[in-house]
């Protein structure tokens, strides 16, 4: 290329590749993690009144944000729309201290009622001081954006992520029995915010669902909703003057960090522990399509014989503990009871022959409360499941054998009545 015309050619290059990347710059989208859907007993019999009463609840597949939204990725949104949040409209303490104010890092108490006396990067911590309003606003202009649905995340679909979906082990906060495992509160938050992600995660790999800041749902408020809520995909009511927040947050006592605890406040509210996560609704995989059909297959066999003989759960030779390779098994069995809610399964143990009787009927009697606790542990309600053992007499294998050997690590099910 001539000399002379290189320079304005570079130039102008430069200009076209500056305004191509103006035009379309890189957004910082909230990771998410996919959450599949399925039915849970949502809230609890024993916490306060607006927790009961406990009631299964059926949910679509969806998306839900790994952490709680941060400052870095709110701010994408301020910087382009120009949007003005409620805190800094009304000048609160929380935005005078410093957490909202966009591109400054964020000012931290000195835990003690001091001045502050330490500065830290502020993008990675939850954006906080945000009203319901200001989240919804988040969400409409990300969807804009990118194409895909995001929204605030239904009550429902947050108690559902935070307990582990279906592989919740039931624990009393998201990811443990203990908050101070999973959760930034009271004891231990020094009376402040900390960046997402430093506790251990859920089930689910979700992180600060209990504690850190308290999280915004879609759902108007109605303390008495979960005695008309409907088992499918509940939205919560209809009208109302509050919004639900769950999880709890940095300011908070530890009864609040409960998977099942209900908050609520005004949409415009704006305190400082106030924040949120996002959701994107999702359509079913291939794989799970695959699963679905693997499930009619269990459903027309269970229908038209009664009976399953489910070889793909192994146990430990002369034990009751389920070996890792069940749980394809397992998964399939909890679709099937999801599939048709209206059913209740025998679960019938089988077990190696000892030759003693006493000792063969114990066994098969554990194994088949083992299956049980494992669909328990996907959120099928033990209510649906009967169990019994069958000892050595149905069936009574040659251990000797590859097939005996086979036969007698297993369990059938059986589809029955409800007990009401």
């Amino acid at each position: 290329m001539n000399k002379a015309l290189r320079f304005p050619f570079l130039f102008l290059l430069s200009l076209l590749i500056s305004n191509v990347f103006a035009q379309n710059p890189t957004y910082k989208l909230p990771e998410m993690v996919y959450v599949k859907g399925g039915s849970f007993e949502m809230g609890s019999n024993t916490g306060t009144e607006d927790e009961r009463p406990q009631h299964e609840v059926i949910l679509d597949n969806f998306s839900i944000g790994k952490y709680e939204v941060t400052r870095a990725e709110f701010r994408q949104f301020q910087n382009e729309t120009g949007f003005v949040t409620q805190a800094e409209k009304t000048e609160t303490e929380y935005h005078k201290k410093g957490d909202m104010v966009r591109g400054k890092p964020s000012i931290i108490p000195d835990g003690n009622g001091g001045d502050p006396v330490k500065i830290y990067p502020d993008s990675l911590f939850p954006i906080a001081g945000i009203s319901w309003y200001g989240a919804q606003a988040y969400c409409e202009w990300l969807s804009t954006k990118t194409g895909q649905q995001y929204r605030l995340p239904t009550a429902a679909e947050w108690e559902f992520a935070a307990r582990g979906g279906t592989s919740t082990k039931n624990y009393t906060y998201s990811g443990s029995n203990n908050p101070d495992e999973v959760a930034w509160y009271i004891p231990n938050s020094r009376n402040q915010s900390h960046t997402v992600g430093q506790k251990r995660p859920n089930e689910l790999g979700l992180y600060d669902m209990s504690g850190n800041t308290e999280e915004w749902c879609s759902d108007w408020y109605n303390q008495y909703y979960y005695n008309e809520s409907p088992k499918s995909n509940p939205k919560g009511s209809d009208i109302g003057k509050r919004k639900v927040l769950r999880g709890g947050s940095w300011s908070s006592a530890k009864s609040t960090l409960k998977v099942t605890f209900r908050n609520n406040d005004l949409p415009d509210a704006c305190l400082s522990d106030y924040g949120f996560r996002v959701v994107r609704e999702e359509k079913p995989t291939v794989v799970e399509i695959v699963k679905e059909v693997e499930v009619s297959r269990m459903k027309k066999e269970i229908d038209s014989k009664g009976v399953v003989d489910l070889e793909g759960i192994l146990f430990k030779s002369g034990s009751a503990l389920l070996l890792p390779a069940s749980e394809p098994k397992i998964e399939e069995v909890a679709r099937y009871l999801n599939e048709d809610h209206a059913a209740c399964i025998l679960i019938e143990g089988h077990t190696d022959n000892t030759g003693k009787k006493a000792t063969n009927l114990t066994l098969s009697e554990k194994r088949a409360n083992a299956v049980m606790l494992a669909l328990k542990a996907h959120g099928i309600s033990p209510e649906r499941i009967q169990k019994q053992g069958f000892g050595d007499r149905i069936p009574v294998a040659d251990n000797s054998t590859k097939e005996g050997q086979s036969k007698n690590r297993r369990v059938s099910m059986r589809k029955i009545q409800c007990l009401k």
